[in-house]
């Protein structure tokens, strides 16, 4: 058993889910799945005939053909000329139809088949019309041999270059060659994509939030009901859909009742070019509010439609699109992608929106209105509605708009003849041989109105009659499905009384009727019943009258259709049976009111989440203050709002988080109470959270300001609460969250620090998280690459913490605090390669904590503090080559680690730093050469990390420094060409990064992650020569940058990684000789680090990799022996290594990058003579790489040398 999806053949049965699942991809499926990977495949083999020689392939083909129709049982069915051509056929005809009507194209490249021109070539131009998107190229010659046309030199080659050569050591060998090619080709020929489906819905279902929901949505409840008629209607919209230059909009405006639902969903089934079909609910948020009909919409689409769910999938990829809402959330979530879909046939789809009147807002019509024409002509949308005049007004036909209307009521009579035959259909059995039939069914099609839903109400009625024998001339119908609900409760509760009353039905039905019509949400059976104190005998009472009018699914109870919730709204109509809802609403309010007053802890779900906002709706004011005037109550809702958020149902957290917020606004604008004001502030913020979990960071950031409005206003009222301001610096740097690495953020961090300062300028607790604030502000302008502001803010941090130690010598806290800004200062100095500077910072911090460790021998924390420093001395030293410093301060935090994590085994922190210290020893063995040593410190570091991600699996932080020891084990398995090696310790790595990104989608530095190691796995099979392989790789990794370039894309260190993707793409098309897809990569990469560059001129590492850009871009010029333009691409670069290497003398390894420039600036001639200017440099660079030998003791730049001396000496003679 291999995995249908990666291969692999550790796979296991899940019994009692009878599923497979595969152990290295992660993935599951089911044996059906597997076994439609057998069914027949019929495949096109295109190649040339050999001549006398046998040189072009033919023999290769035909034994192909052989093994993999024997290898597949006769599955997999080859189409080849000289067999599936019978004679005196026409044979152009023949081959025609078989590549037409195959599942596979399969090319196979030789200098004759690609001849143009030549039959071949012809064959490839008929498969890229009809089977763009399935065909494989087998290369029989090397590609530089070929020149392949261009609209497949993107394409997957698989290499089989070398027959040739195979064929040449024998049969055995040609033998084996062949029968791996034919395995090779089997895998590429089964494709799964059908096999994915299931696993693409799954992953589209999570990510939507589409759970728990049928695929076939909510219209198959009205399947149940038999659709009668409509052909007519059916004929004018399949009209429609077939006429190419038809509206790309058709509306359908229909009275209540009318059957627009039931049409719909029967009209679905019956037409293959529905491709989404949606009904509409105001009953539900699921199926009314925009943004998730929008969600759901999309989905329906992608079940459908391959191209599109791909697109969608890619798009979603991105989880910051699904913090988009209204317009910019259906554009790209079906507007883009559609307009984009690929289909060759253009054949007519339809998207059905029924009943678009029951959504909230209307802003659905208005998106429909604004992106019609964005779609293809083909795809077209149908919408069903009552006729409102807003509506109707929102999508009425324009110059602007292509719509085609159609109301029913200009059809009456045909949708009469409809009912007629839904009557006669389902009471054929009781009118049969009757006398009066006709008549009778002219008075009961004339009572219909053209209302269906009549049809069906009163149908339970007329059968009864009939049955009981009644005479057709003397049965009454009422006018109408007004008359008809009215004439159908007299029936079942009596006739009103002298006063207008029905005391059964005002008894027992109409508040509990009311309340179910009039609850904001479904209401559960169990709540109504405990409401209004039933038996179960009593509540069956209730239900047994009502039953064809209402929905009981799950266990909750609504009205089966909006009609019925009218009627009931309708003095006039409904007469006696009047039930309002505001008598609903206010029924609802006080049974919720009567459970609270029994106790808080008495009120179920239902009245605890409903209680206030009924109340309020009400107008029941008294209650409602006494009800929020209860802490009892409160607390009991902030806790179901909690229980809620940890259940994972953040949107009914955050409504109730937001009502809590909004009753102790209430309570402080009425008290004037700072504490109530600080309870609103939270609420808020709680609210703000739930809904950053549910990806809706507007909602989220509406709340955060909620909030802040409040903490401002109150803040301002009440100066001397420090609760309240604090409260009000929170909010500050939370709302700076949703603006990361954005003004925004500085703006709002610097008035949460003025706030602090300004305030309390004599509190040293205040101005320390002023000092704090400030080192926040630094560590954004770092986050942006602004080393001068970062300073800036870091410099003010530390002017803070030096008056404070100095005015609070013995408290420790503050002492430590001095130590911060020291090292931030440090990091800035050594991010600008200040080496000298950066040692300063290090080394004061370092002692400041070495006082305080000496002091405070049994402070855990200080101990730990200590060691921070001594790793920030050694990765000086290791910048400057003195490996021997490196590895003595990397030692001398080590011991301090070891003593900590001795001394507490089970405290995570100091075992994570235990492993960070083997790490930052096991870079300084590595950065020396020394890979056993190396390898011995990141074999440590990795039992250590697998215990703690063992020991806490849901920590991310843990999980994620799993994957450094692999790579690094990884990094030294490369340098020891221990290629299997290597891929093993990466894909391990890569493992775990792509697990934790699916799990934290919206981390960067999780996706980071997965690029990078990508990147990894493509080095190792690019350093295999496996060039196709290191593609695909380099590839993804492309594919992850791109994103969160766009994702952050003022964050420098993701430009930069996508110009390194770029690298190592042009680097392996460089390889395989391929120079001008080399050098297009290489400009591209040149591209950003030039706008990078640009922006960020002081940053030395950004102006080293310009750089190198030059420096490949030279190289490619050179290998085509443009020896002008790669004079002028070293020229560039070495004029910015010059410049680095005089701004940072200090810096050995920016002297070796002068030293590559001076020497390729050097040997960079056409006729292989030096001028004595080129000899200079040759010169200069021996000298440079003597220089750092003496330094280092690194044995290559002797080599490098000695190179130098030899061409100098060959250039004399």
């Amino acid at each position: 058993m291999k995995c249908i999806y990666c291969g692999s053949e550790d796979v296991i049965y899940r019994k009692f889910h009878h599923i497979w699942e595969c152990q290295d991809c992660g993935e599951s499926f089911d044996p059906d799945e597997r076994e439609r990977m057998t069914e027949e495949i019929n495949v096109f083999f295109s190649y040339a005939h050999d001549d006398e020689n046998f040189e072009n392939g033919a023999v290769v083909v035909d034994r192909l053909k052989q093994l993999i129709e024997e290898k597949s049982g006769g599955k997999i069915k080859i189409w080849l000329d000289t067999y599936s051509i019978p004679r005196n056929k026409d044979w152009r005809e023949l081959i025609t139809g078989g590549i037409v009507e195959s599942d596979r194209f399969v090319g196979f490249m030789s200098r004759k088949a690609l001849r143009d021109p030549g039959v071949c070539r012809d064959e490839l131009g008929i498969a890229v019309g009809s089977r763009y998107g399935i065909i494989s190229c087998v290369l029989l010659e090397g590609e530089r041999t070929l020149n392949p046309p261009a609209e497949f030199t993107e394409r997957q080659w698989i290499d089989l270059s070398d027959w040739k050569k195979k064929r040449d050591e024998g049969e055995a060998e040609f033998e084996r060659f062949l029968n791996d090619a034919a395995d090779e080709l089997i895998g590429i020929l089964r494709d799964p994509e059908t096999l994915r489906f299931n696993h693409e819905v799954k992953k589209l279902k999570e990510s939507l939030g589409i759970s728990a929901v049928d695929e076939m949505t909510r219209i198959d409840e009205l399947l149940k009901f038999k659709m009668t008629g409509r052909g007519w209607l059916e004929n004018i919209i399949n009209t429609w859909l077939n006429d190419k230059n038809g509206s790309r909009v058709m509306t359908l405006y229909a009275d209540p009742g009318a059957g627009k639902s039931l049409f719909s969903a029967h009209f679905q089934f019956a037409n293959p070019n529905v491709i989404a079909a949606l009904a509409c609910d105001s009953r539900s948020e699921e199926y009314s509010q925009t943004d998730k009909i929008t969600d759901r919409l999309a989905y329906l689409i992608a079940l459908r439609l391959p191209d599109y769910r791909r697109q969608l999938m890619y798009i979603l990829t991105d989880k910051s699109t699904l913090t988009k809402t209204g317009h910019d959330r259906f554009n790209t979530l079906i507007a883009t992608p559609l307009s984009r879909v690929i289909d060759g046939e253009r054949s007519a789809k339809l998207i059905i929106i029924d009943g678009l009147d029951e959504a909230k807002s209307g802003a659905l019509a208005g998106f429909i209105r604004s992106y019609h024409d964005k779609l293809k002509p083909y795809i077209r949308i149908l919408i069903t509605a009552r006729p409102e005049r807003m509506l109707k007004r929102q999508l009425a036909p324009s110059a602007e708009f292509s719509c085609t209307e159609l109301n029913l009521d200009d059809y009456a009579e045909m949708n009469d003849a409809d009912i007629r035959q839904y009557y006669e259909e389902n009471l054929e059995d009781l009118l049969k041989d009757r006398p009066g039939r006709d008549i009778f069914m002219n008075r009961l099609v004339e009572a219909s109105r053209g209302i269906f839903y009549y049809a069906f109400t009163i149908l339970p009625q007329l059968r009864e009659s009939l049955e009981k024998g009644e005479p057709l001339e003397g049965m009454t119908f009422p006018q109408g499905l007004n008359a008809l609900l009215l004439k159908t409760f007299l029936r079942k509760f009596g006739e009103p009384d002298a006063s207008g009353s029905v005391e059964k039905y005002n008894a027992f039905v109409r508040e509990p009727l009311s309340m179910v019509a009039a609850s904001p949400y479904a209401l559960p059976l169990k709540t109504l019943q405990k409401m209004q104190g039933w038996t179960n005998a009593r509540l069956e009472d209730f239900l047994r009258p009502l039953e064809t009018m209402l929905d009981l699914s799950g266990g909750f109870i609504r009205l089966f259709h909006k009609s019925f919730t009218d009627w009931l709204n309708d003095s006039e109509a409904s007469a006696a049976f009047y039930a309002p809802q505001e008598d609903g609403i206010r029924s609802l309010a006080a049974a919720c009111f009567k459970a609270f007053e029994q106790g808080a802890d008495e009120m179920d779900t239902y009245e605890l989440a409903n209680a206030s906002r009924l109340l309020r709706s009400a107008g029941m004011k008294k209650e409602y203050e006494q009800l929020t005037d209860s802490s009892e109550y409160t607390s009991a809702l902030k806790k179901l709002a909690k229980a809620y958020a940890d259940d994972w149902q953040h949107e009914r957290a955050a409504e109730l988080y937001l009502e809590y917020a909004r009753i102790f606004k209430e309570k402080c604008e009425n008290s004037g109470n700072p504490d109530h004001a600080h309870e609103a502030v939270w609420g808020n913020i709680y609210a703000c959270d739930a809904l950053r979990a549910m990806l809706d960071y507007s909602a989220a950031k509406v709340a955060a300001i909620a909030a802040l409005k409040i903490a401002e206003k109150l803040a301002e009222k009440f100066p001397d609460d420090l609760n309240l301001q604090r409260d009000l610096s929170t909010l500050y740097e939370r709302i700076g969250d949703f603006n990361k690495l954005d003004k925004t953020t500085f703006m709002l961090n610097c008035v949460s620090a003025k706030i602090v300062a300004g305030m309390f300028p004599d509190d040293p607790q205040m101005q320390r998280d002023l000092g704090v604030s400030y080192s926040k502000l630094g560590d954004i302008a770092i986050a942006l690459n602004d080393y001068t502001a970062a300073e800036r803010y870091y410099a003010k941090a530390l002017a803070i913490s030096e008056k404070l130690a100095e005015n609070c010598p013995d408290d420790p806290q503050m002492q430590l605090d001095l130590s911060v800004p020291y090292n931030n200062l440090g990091d800035i100095a050594e991010a600008r390669n200040d080496y000298s500077a950066a040692e300063g910072y290090y080394s004061k911090a370092l002692e400041i904590r070495e006082r305080l460790a000496e002091k405070y021998p049994e402070d855990p924390q200080l101990q730990r503090y200590l060691s921070v420093p001594y790793n920030n001395l050694g990765d000086i030293a290791e910048a400057r080559n003195d490996y021997k410093a490196a590895e003595g301060y990397c030692s001398k935090a080590l011991v301090v680690r070891e003593r900590r994590a001795e001394k507490y085994p089970d405290d995570p922190g100091m075992q994570r730093d235990l492993s960070i210290s083997y790490n930052k020893l096991g870079d300084v063995a590595k950065a020396r050469n020394d890979y056993k040593a190396a390898e011995g410190y990141y074999a440590k570091d990795l039992a250590i990390s697998e215990k703690l991600a063992e020991k806490y699996p849901d920590d991310p932080n843990l999980q994620r420094d799993l994957s450094v020891p692999y790579n690094n084990l990884g990094d030294i398995a490369k340098a020891l060409n221990d290629y299997k090696s290597a891929e093993g310790y990466y894909a391990k790595a890569l493992e775990i990064s792509e697990r934790l990104a699916e799990k934290y989608p919206d981390d960067p530095n999780l996706q980071y992650d997965r690029g990078v190691s990508y990147n990894d796995l493509g080095n190792i099979a690019k350093a295999r020569n496996d060039y196709k392989s290191a593609e695909g790789y380099y590839a993804k990794a492309l594919e992850i940058f791109e994103k969160l370039v766009e994702k952050c894309p003022d964050d420098p260190e993701m430009q930069r990684e996508l110009s390194i993707s770029y690298n190592h793409l042009g680097d392996n098309a460089a390889a395989q000789k391929n120079h001008n897809a080399a050098e297009g990569y290489y400009a591209k990469a040149l591209e950003i680090r030039e706008r990078l560059a640009e922006k960020y001129p002081d940053d030395p590492n950004l102006q080293r990799n310009r750089s190198a850009s030059y420096q490949r871009l030279a190289g490619i010029a050179e290998t085509r022996n443009d020896y002008k333009a790669a004079e002028g691409y070293y020229a560039k670069a070495l004029e910015i290594r010059e410049r680095l290497a005089e701004n940072f003398p200090q810096v050995p390894m920016l002297k070796d990058d002068l030293a590559v420039s001076l020497f390729k600036c050097g040997t960079c001639s056409a006729d292989g003579k030096l001028s004595s200017e080129q000899k200079a440099m040759l010169r200069s660079a021996a000298a440079i790489w003597e220089e750092l030998y003496k330094q280092t003791g690194y044995v290559g730049y002797t080599l490098r040398i000695m190179c130098c001396r030899s061409i100098l000496i060959k250039s004399m003679q």
